[in-house]
């Protein structure tokens, strides 16, 4: 069918739907991680 090509194709790009499917969004913020784009907005706009 045309959803298991695509499924087939986005896995040898990447990531299936069913892969997709099992990743969970991080709720909390990794305060860890260097955020760029927070610091280009302030350099831009203060």
């Amino acid at each position: 069918s045309f959803i298991a090509e695509i499924n087939g194709l986005s896995k040898h790009f990447g990531f299936s739907f069913s892969d997709r499917s099992k990743l969970q969004e991080n709720k909390e913020p990794n305060n860890g991680q260097y955020d760029v784009f927070k610091d280009f907005l302030n350099a831009k706009h203060g």
